[in-house]
């Protein structure tokens, strides 16, 4: 016996699907936004000298001052919605969490690839040092 398109069955698969679309379509966007947003920035260590966290203000260069102890080297890694000061804020509070008082950047804004949308992802990195003043 054929089923009738008003039966209790259809109208109940019909009423779950809404739902499961629904969720899934913001799960997705969600997905999407958290992708695209996402920064972070690495640290590879050179010594196995530990200072203090740096609580004043980290000195930006590019070449090195004439007396040094290299901490390590940070990479900032960002989305398309990176600039250069926001990649160089976040490799000097990473520096300063180290103790470094002074980043000397080695690699400007580059593109480091695109992400699933397309969007260029673009990284940034320094060296970690300290100094004394």
């Amino acid at each position: 016996m054929p089923l009738a398109a008003n039966s209790s069955l259809f109208r109940a698969a019909g009423r779950s699907a809404r739902p499961r679309r629904a969720v899934l379509g913001l799960t997705c966007a969600v997905l999407a936004l958290a992708t695209a947003a996402c920064s972070h920035t690495d640290y590879y260590p050179s010594s196995n000298v530990y200072y203090k966290p740096w609580t004043s203000v980290i000195q930006v260069t590019r070449r090195a001052p004439p007396v040094y102890i290299q901490l390590g080297v940070v990479v900032a890694h960002s989305g398309p919605d990176a600039t250069e000061r926001s990649l160089l804020q976040q490799l000097k509070e990473r520096a300063a969490g180290l103790g470094a008082n002074v980043i000397i950047v080695t690699q400007e804004k580059t593109v480091t690839g695109h992400d699933i949308f397309g969007m260029p992802q673009y990284e940034m990195s320094a060296l970690a040092v300290r100094t004394e003043r």
